[in-house]
C-alpha cells in the first residue's frame, strides 16, 4: 500500500473515532444533564462562564464559536432555568455581562464533579505512558489545525 493511500486511510480512522467520542460523549451528557433541566450546550456556555468570570455576550459568542442570536437564545433558557443573570454595565448600556447564580454554579459543579470522576475512570483502560502519548499527539494535531484553518 502506498504511503499517501494509508495516510488517507489512517487520518479517516482519526476523523471517524473523533465523531464517534463526541456523539458518544454528547449523548452520555444530554442524558445527565437532563436531570438540571440542561442540554450539552447549555452546559458548555455555563463554564465558559465560569471560566471566563463574567464574560460579555461577545466574548460567549467568541468562546462558543457560534452567532450572536445563538447565543442569546441560549442565555435566555439558562436564565429562565434560574442558572444564570444578564448585568447590564451601568455606564455603557450595551454592554451585557452574564454571571452564574448561586444556583447555576451549584449545577455547574456538581456536574462538573461527576463527569471528573467518569473521565478519569475512562482514561484507567489505557497505561499513564499511552494516556501522555495521547495528550501530546492530540494537542500537536489541534495545534497544526487551529494554525492552517485558511487551508480547510
Amino acid at each position: 500500500m502506498d504511503e499517501e493511500k494509508k495516510m488517507r486511510e489512517d487520518s479517516h480512522a482519526v476523523i471517524c473515532n473523533i465523531r464517534r467520542l463526541r456523539l458518544a460523549l454528547t449523548h452520555g451528557l444530554n442524558k445527565r444533564l437532563a436531570s438540571s433541566g440542561i442540554n450539552v450546550a447549555q452546559f458548555g456556555a455555563m463554564a465558559v462562564i465560569e471560566q471566563k468570570d463574567a464574560p460579555t455576550m461577545g466574548n460567549l459568542t467568541d468562546e462558543l464559536g457560534t452567532t450572536m442570536g445563538a447565543v442569546t437564545s441560549l442565555i435566555d433558557r439558562l436564565v429562565y432555568a434560574g442558572y444564570v443573570e444578564r448585568q447590564r454595565n451601568e455606564t455603557d448600556r450595551r454592554v451585557v455581562r452574564v454571571t452564574l447564580t448561586p444556583e447555576g454554579q451549584k449545577v455547574l459543579t456538581h456536574h462538573l464533579t461527576w463527569g471528573s470522576e467518569k473521565i478519569i475512570r475512562f482514561f484507567k483502560t489505557v497505561s499513564p505512558d499511552e494516556l501522555k502519548t495521547f495528550i501530546e499527539v492530540f494537542e500537536r494535531l489541534v495545534d497544526s489545525i487551529e494554525n492552517n484553518l485558511a487551508d480547510l
